[in-house]
């Protein structure tokens, strides 16, 4: 079962890059027409000295819902999708891709985050829900036999990062960078890094204005293994 954006979110986002995509369009030929006003080039799609001939604005209107629905797309297609089976969960946004098994996952959140763990608090998986029908997902995880989802965080998080060795602190630079950048598969791959240091990492905020949160877990537990 496929869990994505809400119908809502998915309404709004292609219906506003279309009306954006043709606003801008129009926009543009109307500002072509007038430049040929000014000259002797007789315009584009008919006589210079009539601004906004009607073929035009036809036109660039249709150019622009073509653009705009192929921008929707994109944005859609970047949103977390969250493939729930009997065998492991998969999760992808952006150009990253994370499956976890089901017999590892002990614990699971749902709240502005979906938070997937591991034996000891251990986190497999981290990624924001923005705009994911989570009453939806929850209901998909109980009917695939996955634990119980709960709406409380495993730990305390600290925004203090002076206590982590150098190395920790270089590869969360490093994954803000990513993140700033849209890298979502460096960002995550950093993250699994962490995790393997026994260092957990939430972000706080979005985009080139979040900040990141860490806690530490005992790794000298036995541990789950990493999702795939």
């Amino acid at each position: 079962m496929r869990i994505s954006s809400t119908w809502p979110r998915r309404i709004i986002v292609m219906v506003t890059m279309t009306l954006g995509g043709i606003l801008a369009c129009l926009a543009l030929g109307l500002l072509i027409e007038l430049l040929a006003q000014r000259t002797s080039f007789p315009g584009i799609f008919g006589r210079g000295d009539r601004l906004g001939e009607p073929v035009l604005l036809w036109v660039c209107a249709a150019l622009g819902a073509l653009f705009g629905l192929g921008a929707g797309a994109a944005v859609l297609g970047e949103s977390l999708r969250i493939d729930v089976s009997t065998p492991a969960l998969t999760l992808a946004w952006g150009d990253a891709r994370v499956r976890v098994r089901r017999e590892i996952i002990t614990d699971i959140a749902l709240g502005g985050d979906l938070i997937i763990y591991g034996t000891g608090g251990i986190e497999l998986a981290r990624v924001s829900l923005a705009h994911v029908d989570t009453d939806r997902l929850s209901k998909a995880l109980q009917r695939y036999g996955y634990p119980e989802p709960s709406f409380t965080e495993i730990g305390i998080f600290s925004p203090d990062l002076s206590t982590l060795p150098a190395p920790a602190r270089r590869i969360i630079a490093r994954r803000q960078e990513a993140l700033a950048a849209g890298n979502d598969e460096i960002a995550e791959l950093l993250r699994r890094q962490l995790v393997a240091m026994g260092i957990m990492v939430r972000d706080v905020g979005r985009g080139r204005r979040s900040s990141p949160e860490v806690r530490t877990v005992d790794l000298t537990r036995p541990r789950a293994p990493s999702p795939a």
